[in-house]
């Protein structure tokens, strides 16, 4: 595997609000939500 090197500092995401699964699974890897929506979607962030 190839490692790359940027400087990036979070990485963010939305899902539905009915997704149970998809907020479980963020969650799990450590996405909290920032309390802004995307259009429907809740948006969640992970510090790198």
């Amino acid at each position: 595997m190839k490692k790359l090197i940027c400087k990036a500092e979070y990485c963010w995401l939305s899902y539905e609000p009915e997704n149970e699964v998809a907020r479980k699974l963020y969650h799990s890897f450590g996405f909290t939500e920032t309390g802004d929506m995307d259009g429907n979607e809740i948006i969640a962030i992970l510090k790198l």
